[in-house]
């Protein structure tokens, strides 16, 4: 069926925005405070590592507040965007974790669970669902009459577009009965999206939800507790351009991809919806507004001292130390690779950006982590060993071996999950390897090393001294693999 500017999308996380907007909402009806903690909101979250109290609502707000991504907890768990499964049984699960990923505050981390839980405590202090409240105090006041937070997976609705995937040269459906609703579940046209873009102006183009100083905290980039700006602010990305404030924010969740993109200062901007999970809305918003002549140049920030920050060109031995290294000492593995003018180096769930300093060596910008590279041995052009210098000491690292059929002995088997309470049976296909989740759900993962895969969560799975596996994820932080059986 042809597509109208009608046509009712799921709009996955461009829905934040909608939920940020709704606490900002609630802090200036003086209900609740950027830093009230957690656990006041949640008291059944008392006494949990993961739910200390110096996690506060800002934290929620702007990605800093160290929870691990609920979706990623849940289907590691067994349970896809395609089982239905209830906030409670997520909260549950979320309980388990023993440690948050970082302390609150010590640095932006993109998690779904922030905004579920937010969309949580709309309901709670306001009373009403963030479905209900939304409608109120949002959409409704803007005439955004095609808008809602999707909350009744057996509700019907007009004109909407139903999300696809391509499996096998065939398209097919790709929907999800989750009725969670926070982290996204807008459904939306691109017309309301233009009512929502236009109230950002605040020049009297429609009707307006904020004043003029909520709109102001609204595009005002968070920070976190070194100082560093994290350039997320309620529910989006804000980057500065010449001539004003390039807001956006994408979204991506089964069959459907958004991306809303504008320019309050200048009065520009567009919204890309797809139905298609193959769909790229960020280039294609980003064409429409260089084709609008309106392409955005972002400022750089000013350096230390007052200019723009220096990047040299890095020397050419740095590509020597591409690939995986691992540690004697029990350290997590680390995996180098090398972009234009920097050294990215994944290690323990954490990713560092190292670039080349005025004394030659590889730091990263707060000067905190150092790279270090030993000469290469005579008969070999690699690296024999380096350095990762860091506020916990220098670890010394060697280049992972190849991948073995030792490895493969040690490896593939049944595992207890010990921080997810699941069990995980790893299975080999080819080169690559299986993991089969409870409830028949699958995931895959590539080989990095002896001792070392790529696994689930956008993490690395390593072997430690006593038979078990940990996987160290940006987006769950750490999980211990016991192994019960062997293939």
């Amino acid at each position: 069926m042809p597509i109208t500017a009608d046509s009712v999308f799921r709009i996955a996380s461009t829905s934040k925005q909608f939920t940020a907007a709704s606490v900002l909402l609630l802090v200036e009806d003086g209900k609740l405070g950027l830093d009230t903690p957690l656990v006041e909101l949640f008291p059944e979250f008392a006494n949990m590592a993961a739910f200390e109290p110096t996690v506060r609502l800002r934290h929620l707000v702007s990605h800093t507040s160290g929870l691990p991504d609920y979706l990623w907890t849940m289907q590691l768990a067994g349970k896809d965007d395609g089982t239905i499964y209830t906030l409670d049984e997520v909260l549950a699960q979320l309980a388990r974790i023993e440690r948050p990923l970082f302390p609150a505050g010590e640095r932006f981390a993109y998690s779904n669970t922030n905004y579920l839980l937010l969309g949580e405590i709309v309901h709670r202090v306001s009373g009403r669902s963030l479905r209900r409240f939304a409608q109120e105090r949002i959409f409704a006041p803007l005439g955004m009459e095609h808008t809602h937070f999707h909350d009744r997976r057996e509700e019907l609705v007009p004109n909407r577009a139903l999300g696809y995937d391509e499996e096998r040269d065939a398209w097919v459906l790709s929907t999800t009965p989750l009725e969670l609703v926070g982290d996204g579940g807008v459904f939306t046209t691109v017309g309301d999206l233009f009512l929502w873009a236009q109230q950002f102006r605040g020049d009297g183009h429609g009707p307006q939800v904020f004043d003029a100083e909520a709109r102001a905290l609204q595009l005002r980039p968070f920070e976190t507790t070194s100082g560093r700006n994290t350039d997320y602010a309620f529910g989006l990305d804000v980057e500065r351009i010449e001539g004003g404030t390039l807001v956006r924010h994408g979204g991506a969740f089964v069959g459907y991809r958004a991306e809303l993109v504008h320019c309050p200062e200048q009065g520009y901007g567009c919204a890309v919806l797809m139905n298609r999970a193959d769909g790229r809305p960020d280039r294609l918003a980003d064409d429409l507004l260089r084709a609008m002549g309106c392409e955005a140049v972002g400022v750089e920030e000013e350096g230390p001292r007052g200019g723009p920050p220096e990047h040299p060109e890095l020397p050419e031995w740095v590509r020597l130390v591409r690939g995986v290294w691992v540690a004697d000492d029990g350290a997590p593995p680390m995996r180098v690779a090398r972009s234009a003018r920097a050294v990215v180096v994944e290690r323990g769930g954490e990713t560092l950006r190292f670039h080349l300093a005025a004394d030659g060596e590889l730091r990263t910008e707060d000067g905190a982590w150092r790279l270090e590279a030993q000469p290469p041995r005579p008969d070999s052009q690699e690296s024999s060993h380096v350095v990762l210098h860091g506020p916990g000491g220098a670890v010394v690292y060697r280049r992972a071996g190849p991948w073995t059929e030792e490895d493969w002995a040690t490896f593939l088997g049944t595992y207890r999950c010990v921080e997810l309470g699941c069990t995980w049976v790893v299975r080999r296909e080819d080169d690559r390897f299986v993991i089969d989740t409870p409830g028949g759900g699958r995931l895959t993962g590539t080989i990095e090393g002896s001792g070392v895969v790529r696994g689930p969560a956008g993490g690395m799975l390593a072997r430690d001294g006593s038979g078990r596996w940990i996987l160290e994820s940006p987006t769950v932080g750490r999980l211990t693999l016991v192994p019960t059986a062997r293939d």
